[in-house]
């Protein structure tokens, strides 16, 4: 387990990396004194870059993304069912030893962590992924000739088209409002079982 961990998040830290820089480097599109010509080569340049960045994360998404929605759907089922446990063990009127607590305690907030994790970073990705779409706005553009103007607004289209998240289903994306709803279904789940078995 650890290992996939340890390669899925180094990716997703330099997707992240590579995307800061990306929108630095559209910011600072016509901040210096240089003519039409240059800007328009920097900016293709740029853009060029960022397409092949944006087929990276596509090929990277279609092989992480039945992984992910494995270990999210996984890890929030084992994550209510640790919880239902750590709650009745406690509220139980039979004693339990505090290594059994211990043990079901550090089980649910390894679960919540992990899942906290995934959630956290790509909704960090998809953060990001709309931050260069503002930088490209945010460029110098109105000293630009008309040409540029057009490869601008033809670039800006283009990133709204590519919507690259991973979606447990049409509505839900794999960001911190999964994680808000999980944790809230969990309580919701396991506050009714008490009830029931109480």
């Amino acid at each position: 387990m650890i290992l996939p961990d340890i390669l899925i998040i180094s990716w997703c830290w330099g997707i992240i990396a590579q995307q800061e820089v990306l929108s630095q480097s559209f910011r600072n599109i016509g901040l210096e004194d240089n003519s039409q010509k240059i800007y328009y080569e920097e900016f293709k340049s740029i853009l060029a870059d960022q397409i092949r960045l944006n087929l990276k994360i596509k090929s990277f998404y279609s092989v992480v993304r039945p992984i992910i929605l494995t270990y999210v759907a996984i890890k929030s089922t084992c994550f209510i069912i640790v919880t239902y446990v750590l709650l009745a063990v406690c509220l139980s009127e039979e004693s339990h030893s505090i290594l059994e607590i211990i043990k079901l305690g550090s089980s649910a907030l390894y679960l919540c962590v992990h899942l906290f994790l995934y959630c956290y970073l790509f909704d960090n990705m998809n953060v990001k992924l709309q931050s260069v779409n503002t930088s490209i706005y945010s460029c110098d553009w109105t000293k630009m000739d008309v040409k540029f103007k057009k490869l601008l607004l033809l670039t800006m289209q283009m990133n709204n088209a590519n919507n690259l998240m991973i979606k447990a289903s049409p509505k839900k994306i794999v960001n911190l409002q999964l994680f808000a709803n999980i944790v809230t279904m969990s309580y919701n789940i396991v506050s009714v079982m008490l009830k029931i078995t109480g």
